[in-house]
């Protein structure tokens, strides 16, 4: 992973998280949490801070293996992602103004898939069909075995994930779902 560590991050950066706001679900939770909606100075330090947090937990799940065993660093760090996401949804659940269909219910499925495939099939599209850059068949099984595990432990539903070519067909049908931008996006 190191090897295309500049790419990924490009990669992840502009189609992924900046592609991300095309998605009103997801912006109605970020707005409500408070995560990034500050203006001006406040509102650049955090996304900057955001951004940090997400490239330090990409860096300690993909440093070792050793780090996503049961124990390690990594494995804490996605269970710690779970659990922040799920007290989240559990603040927004009780805002007076949320309703179930704006976000505030359990995050769904589909909305975990295309979080997912965010760092993974988009990824590696992004890499391979935008900047250029080959992939060997086996790089991209081994990096999708990587996210669907990181997936599993996130409490995602992987089974449909079983190879690169079926995150590719997945990732058309998710994101056309949860990409529609509105006025928020």
């Amino acid at each position: 992973v190191y090897r295309y560590y500049p790419p990924f991050w490009v990669s992840l950066f502009y189609m992924t998280l900046l592609g991300g706001f095309g998605s009103p679900a997801i912006n109605r939770v970020l707005m409500e949490s408070r995560y990034w909606t500050a203006q001006g100075a406040a509102g650049r330090r955090n996304t900057y801070r955001r951004l940090l947090e997400t490239w330090q937990w990409v860096c300690g799940i993909t440093y070792a293996l050793e780090a996503l065993q049961p124990g390690g660093e990594g494995w804490k760090s996605i269970l710690y992602t779970r659990f922040l996401h799920a007290q989240v949804r559990a603040n927004l659940h009780r805002h007076p103004g949320m309703s179930a269909d704006e976000g505030a219910g359990p995050i769904n499925q589909v909305q975990l898939i295309g979080t997912l495939l965010g760092f993974q099939a988009n990824v590696l599209y992004a890499m391979e069909h935008i900047l250029g850059i080959p992939l060997t068949l086996q790089e991209k099984e081994d990096y999708t075995l990587l996210w669907r595990y990181v997936g599993h432990v996130l409490g995602i539903c992987v089974e449909p994930l079983v190879s690169h070519a079926s995150s590719e067909r997945w990732q058309g049908a998710v994101f056309m779902d949860l990409i529609d931008p509105d006025p928020s996006s």
